[in-house]
Formats: structure tokens, sequence, C-alpha cells
């Protein structure tokens, strides 16, 4: 019960904090906006709120940014799946991770705007978006993914390759684990990223029924109160995807199941990778009879229980 309302208390203190800190800020976009004086060059937070509210209520909004969540997520996905590849293959050889390195960084480097022209020149305005993506979060999924592969313990691995783990146990018992920090902290500067690079794409190249027809639509009729509200809704979603891929990453662990009773020790690890573990009763291990399951705690890690 105590470590309970120690845990309330520190989140009640965590909200009060966030909602002091939005107060001060929403004070200062009103007094600005009163100084400046001027709805068409800065709306105070009353007549955003009023366009997004009429956005929101707005059937056709949750339409355009679906399918411009779709196409930004499906780059994304894309970018995400060549640079494991590539991260992968540039672990094993120095001659392909050099060879791949340059373009990369020479991508990476290139301003969105440069890049979305081009794309509109060779596949038009309805692909730009997934090609603008693919192109911008590829560079920091590749490199994000060949720094936590140099890190990973090369010995434990080794040890994990003497008891006859390889493969995608071995990939989920040590490499994965490894890498995850790497993977999280890609997530989080990706995705905000993702939806930048999106969202210009499709203004720059006016495609029709996106964020950033709508966008532009609302910059010709000089309505700064719907620019700033798609805004909102645009940095909600991108907000809203993050904290999804972050839950999702973080559920995807190999041993999620016993994270809450503490870390394995890592020869707990090793023997819960081997293919024959389940039918193994450790010395120090002790066996106690669950619902359907058996329990057991080892005697190394006292607080890492896990599923038998």
């Amino acid at each position: 019960m105590r470590a309970f309302a120690r845990q309330m208390t520190e989140r009640m203190k965590a909200v009060s904090a966030a909602g002091a800190v939005a107060a001060f800020w929403l004070a200062v976009w009103v007094l600005v906006a009163a100084l400046v004086a001027q709805p068409l060059i800065l709306p105070g937070p009353g007549a955003v709120a009023l366009a997004l509210l009429r956005l929101i209520c707005d059937a056709g909004t949750w339409a355009i940014l679906a399918g411009s969540g779709a196409r930004i997520l499906g780059g994304l996905a894309l970018a995400a799946v060549c640079g494991g590849v590539l991260a992968g293959i540039s672990s094993r050889s120095r001659a392909f991770a050099r060879l791949v390195a340059p373009a990369l960084s020479f991508v990476k480097a290139t301003p969105v705007a440069c890049v979305v022209v081009l794309l509109l020149i060779w596949l038009g305005s309805a692909r730009v978006s997934i090609a603008a993506v693919f192109l911008m979060a590829l560079p920091g999924v590749y490199f994000s993914l060949v720094e936590g592969l140099s890190q990973v313990d090369k010995p434990l691995e080794q040890m994990f390759r003497l008891h006859g783990v390889r493969g995608w146990r071995l990939f989920c018992a040590h490499t994965w684990r490894e890498v995850l920090p790497f993977v999280l902290s890609c997530a989080r500067a990706v995705i905000g990223m993702s939806w930048k690079a999106g969202v210009a794409a499709e203004l720059i190249g006016m495609a029709v029924g996106t964020v950033g027809e709508c966008i532009y639509q609302a910059k010709l009729l000089i309505e700064t109160a719907d620019l700033l509200a798609w805004t909102v809704l645009v940095v909600a979603a991108s907000w809203t995807c993050e904290r999804v891929l972050v839950w999702l990453l973080r559920a995807s662990g190999p041993w999620h199941g016993v994270r809450r009773y503490g870390r394995m020790d890592a020869a707990c690890t090793v023997v819960r990778a081997l293919p024959t573990w389940r039918s193994l009763r450790l010395p120090w291990a002790i066996a106690r009879p669950g619902r359907r399951r058996w329990m057991v705690w080892c005697s190394t890690c006292p607080r890492a229980g896990a599923l038998a």
C-alpha cells in the first residue's frame, strides 16, 4: 500500500507539473496574441480551439488524416525493413558498410524540399509522400541499427553459440535485447521526422485529399486558425504513433513476461534460450506448481520469475 501510495503521489506531481507548464505557455500565447492584435497573423487559443473542434467534428478530417497517416507509416515501415536488412548485412561485411554509408549520409544531409521536387519529377504527386518518408527515415534507421549491432556483447553471443543457440532463437534471446535501446531511440527521432517529411511532400506536391493540401488551402485563404488547428492534429497524430510504436517495441521484448519481476541473469537467459530448456530442472532452480504451468524462480536472480 505504501508503494502504491508513493507511486500515485509521484504521478500526481508529474501531472501537476505538466499542467503548470501548459498553463504557462498558454498564458504566453494569450499575451502575445493580445499584443499583436491581428487574428490573421496570430489567433488566440480560443479561435484555434474552435477551429480544431470544427475539424474534429468533421468526418472528412479523419479520412484525410487517416489517408496521410497510412502513406507516412507505409514509408516508415518500408524504411524500417530496408534499414534493418542493410544494417544486418553491414554488421557482417565491412566492404558493404563502406559502400552504403556515403550514399545514406548524402541522403541524410539533403534538404527535404530538394528530395520532394526530384520525387515529383520521377514519381508524381500521388506517391511522393511515401517515397519522401522512406528516404528521410532510412538513414536514421540504418545508422541507429548499425550502432546497436556494433555494441552487441560478443562474449555472451559466443556463449549462446556454444550452447547450440543459433538463428532466430539467438536473435530473440540476445541480439534483440541488446539492440532494443537503440531501436527505441531511433523510433522517437524518426517518427516525428517522418510526419514532417510526409506533410511537407504533400504540401509541395499538392496531393489531392491530403493534410498537405488542407494546409495549403488554409494558407491561400489566410485562415491562420485552421492552419494552426491542422498543425495540432498532425502533432497529436505523430505523438500518438510514437507512443504506440514505443509501447509495441517494449512489449515485443523476448522476456517481456518476466520484466515486472526484475532483470534476468545472463546465465538464466542462456538456459531459457536452450532448445531443451523446458525439460531442464537446474540445481539452483525451485519449481512451484502454478495454475496451469510451472513457475520457476532462480536463486541467482530471485526476483526474476518466468513461466516454464
